[in-house]
Parts: structure tokens; sequence; C-alpha cells
């Protein structure tokens, strides 16, 4: 017995100076320290720590504040490169205050120097996204910093609005030594979080009551840095480790049960007060302007589509965000007086126009595609980012509406949408409905060629039809262009066959009209491009080789977001020539890869060789197990697209 408590002292006490020694590090030991353990890395983070607390005041008025105390070692030689540091907030996230300074090492401890207050500078920090918004920005230099520093950054924020705990992530670009959240609550207030992608990561997490208040705390030690260099993936938030926080309810003092965030139907009833008093007042030259929108009109479903037209036509959108402005929309008069607004603004003059002529309207919440969580996951603000209107016929088929987009067909969503859960305002309660994707037959990109061998040149008429979001895109850039832009844009963007392509002249139809494809021609020549070996002249029909080259790399680790689905067409045309026949076509092909799909097809007809070409992208995430089949599926396009057809000379 004795013998065994003499072990587990001596295994004590040899911890216990272990764990002195490494903090008993000198400067230089210490980096040399962290250089063997992080060998590539620049920079790493020692600890960063987070901790809101979380209040009722005696009038049951919410007091949460965040406090961020990060401490960052520099291993790098170059120190300079991350002097700069920066703090972000606005109206609602405040700052209460801001203490920076840089531990620089001395031959056996460091020595602090302290960001002056007068070198600090706070100034806007709009989003270049965005027209106006209230975010701030406070900036200044980390000083005396030198390989072996550390940065130790130490501020607060003051959250005026208790439903906008938002989120905490665990992993950034920077490997962590340690990690640590901890949330301090009242007890008389019903605390919620929900986690995501945590499982592979070992957090421990525990929750403890002392003096009235719960303490909420997760801890991680050495946390990876998280690494995307996987282009077109989606956002970080599908994949980081992350808590979302929030406040369920409370107890306030006359003992009454107080809901927040408990569920969908508490994160509405928070919207439906913040919308309740937009579009009180009826607008006499709004009524004007829809009455003459609609007359003439029979079918609702026409209504609509004039009344949507005309917000695209008639109101620019910029975006505004400003306190609960981010949140509230501004009055369909005010909207229809200035010209311009966000989607808030844009959403409210839309519904108020249909209920001027006797619609269903509803004003709906929606996130962006890069946001992973639907409603009832997280019924925080968390979940959305964007609003709309939507109509709901009598057959109950829900119509979204975002004129956002000025030039976005009726009947089609926003691109940055498509598949998201909407939150459909519905009165005292809400509708949650699934915004549809859009057809891969409605992203049509039709390319179809003429051409005719001339000498050694290839002369050509090229007509191009753009449908969907692709003529949406063309449509902000491409009409606006004068003749000799339009000329140099289709030599680059529609290059043909080699870099000997040239334009001669451009048309294009059809951008001001939002239902038909946009259609854009050119004359062009192609020098240097056939091959001639005796009697035997050899051309490659593929001018425009779609995809060719676009296939994983070995070590891609993460998804491939599609932006939408989509058919890519080419039909080239070649008129064959005086005194020459058809000696060798290539052979037809086609494969189907479960979302991905070709098919490759040679006729003769006449006096003409008919190539057409069919790529089909009918899904808008190629996930990892589908990498081998994609990586096939463009290894197949790419050999189909080096065949040569082979043209002989007749014999006399």
């Amino acid at each position: 017995m004795t013998i065994l408590l003499n072990r587990k002292l001596f295994s004590i006490i040899f911890i216990f100076f272990a764990v002195a020694n490494v903090f008993a590090q000198t400067p230089a030991e210490e980096l040399k320290h962290y250089q063997k353990k992080y060998k590539t890395k620049k920079i790493i983070t020692l600890s960063r720590d987070i901790t809101y607390n979380i209040a009722l005041d005696k009038n049951d008025e919410f007091k949460i504040s965040k406090s961020i105390k990060n401490i960052d070692f520099i291993l790098y030689k170059q120190a300079s490169v991350f002097s700069d540091g920066a703090i972000y907030f606005s109206k609602l996230i405040s700052l209460d205050y801001l203490k920076a300074k840089t531990l620089y090492p001395e031959e056996k401890k460091y020595k602090e120097y302290k960001v002056n207050e007068e070198h600090y500078s706070t100034k806007d920090a709009q989003s270049s996204s965005i027209f106006y918004d209230d975010n701030k920005k406070t900036t200044f230099i980390y000083p005396k910093l030198t390989q072996g520093a550390k940065r130790v950054l130490d501020y607060r924020l003051n959250i005026e609005e208790e439903r906008l705990l938002g989120s905490v992530y665990f992993q950034s670009y920077k490997p962590q030594e340690e990690m640590k959240l901890q949330v301090i609550v009242d007890d008389n207030i019903d605390f919620g979080f929900k986690t995501f992608n945590i499982d592979s990561f070992n957090v421990k997490y525990t929750k403890e009551e002392k003096k009235g208040k719960i303490y909420y705390t997760w801890k991680l030690k050495d946390v990876p840095e998280y690494k995307n260099d996987d282009y077109n993936s989606p956002d970080p938030s599908y994949f980081i480790p992350h808590i979302v926080l929030f406040i369920k309810g409370y107890t306030n003092k006359k003992g009454e049960q107080i809901e927040l965030l408990s569920s969908v139907q508490g994160l509405y009833n928070w919207y439906k007060d913040l919308t309740k008093d937009v579009n009180k007042i009826d607008d006499p030259e709004l009524k004007i302007v829809v009455d003459s929108l609609i007359t003439g009109n029979e079918s609702d479903l026409e209504k609509v589509q004039k009344i949507y037209s005309w917000v695209q036509d008639n109101i620019k959108y910029v975006a505004f965000e400003a306190g609960y402005g981010g949140f509230i929309p501004r009055q369909a008069s005010d909207v229809y007086i200035k010209r311009f607004g966000d989607c808030k603004d844009m959403a409210s003059i839309i519904t108020e126009m249909l209920k001027i002529a006797d619609l269903d309207a509803r004003l709906t919440w929606i996130g962006t595609r890069d946001i992973p969580y639907t409603y009832e996951e997280v019924f925080t603000p968390s979940v959305d980012n964007h609003m709309i209107a939507s109509f709901e016929n009598k057959d109950g088929k829900i119509y979204f509406l975002d004129a956002t987009s000025s030039y976005l067909p009726f009947g089609m969503v926003s691109e940055f949408i498509q598949g998201k859960q909407a939150l459909i305002a519905d009165g005292e309660t809400y509708k949650l409905a699934n915004v549809p994707i859009t057809e891969a037959i409605k992203n049509l990109d039709y390319d179809s060629t003429f051409i005719s061998i001339k000498e050694n040149k290839i002369i050509g008429f090229g007509h191009k039809e753009i449908n969907g979001y692709t003529k949406v895109k063309f449509s902000y850039f491409f009409p606006d262009k004068n003749e000799k832009e339009k000329k140099d844009y289709v030599k680059n963007a529609f290059e043909k066959g080699n870099n000997k392509f040239t334009v001669s002249k451009t048309k294009d139809f059809n951008f001001d009209e939002r239902d038909k494809p946009s259609i854009i021609e050119y004359d062009f020549e192609i020098s240097n491009y056939l091959s001639k070996a005796d009697d035997e002249l050899y051309i490659n029909l593929h001018l425009n080789k779609y995809l060719k080259g676009n296939d994983f790399e070995d070590d891609r680790v993460l998804p491939y977001e599609v932006p939408y689905k989509y058919i890519h067409k080419q039909i080239v045309v070649l008129n064959i020539p005086e005194g020459h026949n058809v000696k060798l076509l290539p052979e037809n092909k086609s494969n189907d890869f479960d979302g991905f799909s070709y098919e490759i097809k040679y006729e003769k007809i006449n006096n003409t060789i008919k190539l057409s070409s069919t790529i089909t992208v009918d899904t808008l995430l190629i996930e990892p197990d589908k990498f081998n089949d994609w990586n096939k599926f463009i290894k197949e396009l790419s050999k189909k697209y080096s065949e040569l057809v082979v043209l002989g000379v007749f014999d006399n």
C-alpha cells in the first residue's frame, strides 16, 4: 500500500514538474518547441477564450456581453506581415473595450508593449456588395512584432439584441493549442445551443450550476487549422465544427414564462413583430400604378407577372444594413418614391402591390445556399439572410418572387436560393416550403456553328443561344458593350479551334426580353486549323472542348458545388469541300454517370457533316464519392475531343 501511494505521489510530482518545465521555458526555448511542433506554419494560436455573459437586470432587460481573448505566436521571420489588427462591430453588436499588445521575446522573459489609445483608429467598414451598412472597424498595429513574439488581443462586445448571439467556430485558418468557449447564464434564463460537425473533434463539454448562474463550457486542444484549398466547395460552415447559441426564453420577475427562440414559431413571432407596422397605410399613387398594370390581364398569374416585372424594371436593388434596418422592410410607398431598395424593400413593395391587386402575397424569409441549416434545425436569425415575396395560386403552387435580379425570368428562383427552405408569413403562424431547383433544360447553352473550308482556313458563322441563369449573368454586362467590346468579348469567351480564332462581326437579340433566350451571332475565321497528308484532309469538329481539363485533383477532399444545373449543346455543321468525300467519321458515343452525362454523335447529311455534342450536368453538388465517376466522365470527353474527321479526294 505504501509503495502504491509512493508511486502515485511520484507520478503527480513528475507531471507537476513536467508541466512547470514547459511554462518555465525561455522565449528562445518556446520558439524552438513550437517550430518543431509546427514545422511549416508561420503563425499559431496558443489560446483562444470566448466568454458570453447573459443576465437579466431588475427591469427584465438583457445584459449580454461577449469577451474574447486571443494569444497568437509568431513563427515566421517576416513577422511584420502579421502586424495589422482589426475588430468589427455594429449598432446591434457594439464594442465595449479593446486592448491589444505584443509580448516581445527577450533573453529570459517577454516584455510587454501595449498599443496606445491614440493608435486605435475606427472607421466605417462597409462591404463592397452593400451600398450602406452600419458596420465599423477599429484597426491598430501590433508594436515590436518579431519572430517568437506573441500577439495578445483582448476585447469585449455588447450584444444589444438577445436573439443575435450568433455562432462560434472552433476552427480557424491557424492551428490552435487550446480553445475554450464558456457561456455564463442566469439560472432564470433558458439557454439553448446546437452543435455542428464536431463528431471528429475531441470537444469536452461541461455544465455546472453555482450561485444562481449556469456555466456551459466547451474545451478543445490541438485544434488543426481549417484547410480549404478546394475551389468551388460549399461554404466552410458546412464542414467547420461550430455551435449556434440562442436563448429559448426566460422567467421574468413576475414569474411569467417568456418565449424567445424555442421553436420556429418563436423566430417567426419576432419577425412578425418587426414587420407588423409595414404597409399599414394605403398609397393612392401606388394603387394607380397597380391598376394600370393589371387592366386587361385576366388571370391572376398574368397580374403577378406584370407587377413583378414592373418592380424589376423600376426599383433598383441597393443593399442596406443598419441596426434593425437589417431586419425591417421599408414602407412600399417610400420604396416607390425613392425607386431603390434592398431585398426586404423589394419584398415589401411586391407584396403590397399584389395585395392592392387582391392577390395573395406573403413576406418570405430564406437563407442563401451558403447557410447549411433548415428552420427545423436552427430557429434563430443565423438560418436566413435574405427576404423575398411569394404568391400561392389556387392550386397551391408557390411562386417565389425575388426582384433583386433585374433580369431573372418570371417563374425562376434566384440561383443562390435553389433548394433552400423558405419561411412564409401566414398571419399568426407560418408556412415552410422548399424552393425548387431549376431544371437543367432551363439553363440550356446552345452553340451552333456552320463552317466551310477555304484554303487552310475555317470560315464560320456562330449562333449562340443562352437561357436561364447564364442569360441573367450575360444580361448584366454584354448588352451595354460597344461593337468593338462585343467582338473582343466573343473572341475571348467563345474561342474556337485555336488561338488564331478571330471575330469579324457580332449581333445580339432578346437581351431586353427576360422570357426569351438571348442570342449572339458572330462571323469568324480560324487559321492554321487543318491538317493535310497526301490526298487526305484532317479536321477536328470539336471547336469547343467544353470541360476538358476539369478533372478533380487526387487530393481534393471537399464536395464540388455547381452553381446551377445546365445543358451545354454544341452543333457543328461542316460543308464538305468540293471534290472531297468522307473517308472516316469517329464513332458515336454516350455515357450517363448519374448526375452528369454526355452524348456525341456524327452524321453525314447530304453534302455536310454534322457533329452534335450534348453535355448535361444535372446536380448541384458532386460529392467525393462521385469524384472517380467525374474524372472518368472528363477522360472520356477528352478522348472524344481528340478524334478527327478524315476527308479524301474523289478518285477520277
